[in-house]
């Protein structure tokens, strides 16, 4: 009897041009780079908990829906690994009080949500780590 052989294509990674507005069906995106420093581990995000991730990815939507969320990935310094993480969001965000009192960025805003999921996290890499968000620019 002959065997089968199941084989999966490799998926392709695609780039979107958002400038391009056939690429995002006319919508406005804002993308924001989370940045993480593990100090003593090379695992990233991935040494936390499954509950300390979801608690952060939740943490994401806190003002705005994330339209795509990236794959974890390393800064390139060798380093660090898992350390970097890209979100895409719907809509623009310029300079607003987020957070209902200050007049800040989105980045910093996003930078502010991000350190406070931190510093709340008692063990694995992140522990006692900063979190740097950044504007990508799009």
């Amino acid at each position: 009897m002959a065997g089968v052989t199941k084989t999966y294509p490799n998926i392709a990674q695609v780039t979107i041009d958002t400038t391009n507005p056939e690429h995002t069906n006319g919508k406005v995106v804002t993308g924001i780079e989370f940045a993480f420093s593990p100090g003593s581990g090379t695992t990233g995000l991935l040494g936390q908990t499954a509950a300390e991730i979801a608690e952060f990815m939740q943490s994401l939507s806190v003002v705005a829906s994330p339209l795509i969320i990236g794959a974890l990935r390393d800064s390139g310094s060798g380093a660090n690994v898992n350390d970097r993480l890209n979100v895409i969001y719907e809509g623009e965000f310029g300079t607003d009080t987020y957070d209902g009192t200050n007049s800040e960025t989105f980045a910093a805003y996003m930078a502010t949500i991000a350190q406070e999921w931190v510093d709340t996290i008692t063990a694995g890499p992140l522990n006692g780590d900063t979190a740097v968000v950044t504007a990508m620019v799009i």
